[in-house]
């Protein structure tokens, strides 16, 4: 005898069950998407055969990156140009990212946060304030390492290299400019100094992090 109740229930079953499947499926299909996408990211530049100071860039006590450029109908005195180009802007933001861990690391431990209104000002200061400082860093002295042109596509590699005693020699003589402009803020000087004296020791012991530009082109 035909049962309406248990043919919807049937019907609800394989509903639910047929649903499942298709999760199941587009899971098993996205994971199989995301291992494949991880493969081809992981074995990108093992692919390329590139050397490792390209990969790595760092060197010991030395401040150092790597710059890229693409073949060029310019030739390569002119790709030359644009991949040392492409290193020294490398090197004068790693300076900067540098440089602003430090001001503020120098902030925290004079305490400025506890005598100013507005702590989102004084950061807002400091951020325009150490770009001005860095523009004038002195890395036009940074010189060429190393070179690699890839054999497949033209694309040309320059590690460039600067002794890092002269950045800080500069950015020493700059914690004076940097800190005073807090008295804008209602920091006392006595805070002003106390940060202005903890710039100089971190500067004197700056270690410009290295990362290898093949991550953003």
């Amino acid at each position: 005898m035909y049962n309406a109740n248990d043919y919807f229930t049937n019907m609800k079953k394989l509903s639910i069950m047929l649903l499942a499947s298709i999760s199941l499926l587009q899971s098993c299909g996205e994971t199989k998407k995301t291992q494949e996408q991880s493969f081809k990211d992981t074995g990108k530049l093992t692919q390329l055969n590139l050397p490792e100071w390209v990969i790595d860039p760092s060197i010991e006590g030395k401040i150092a990156s790597v710059g890229i450029a693409p073949k060029t109908v310019g030739g390569i005195k002119m790709q030359i140009a644009q991949a040392e180009s492409d290193a020294v802007a490398n090197m004068a933001a790693q300076i900067q990212t540098s440089v602003s861990r430090i001001t503020k690391e120098s902030m925290r431990r004079a305490g400025v946060a506890t005598e100013v209104k507005s702590s989102e000002a004084v950061d807002q200061y400091f951020a325009q304030a150490t770009k001005s400082v860095v523009k004038d860093v002195p890395i036009s002295g940074a010189k060429r390492k190393n070179i690699y042109q890839s054999p497949s596509d033209g694309t040309l590699y320059i590690q460039m290299v600067i002794e890092p005693s002269a950045i800080k020699e500069y950015l020493i003589s700059m914690a004076d400019t940097l800190a005073s402009g807090m008295k804008d803020f209602g920091v006392t000087q006595k805070t002003i100094s106390q940060t202005e004296n903890s710039m100089k020791d971190l500067f004197s012991e700056l270690e410009v992090s290295t990362n290898s530009s093949t991550e953003k082109k």
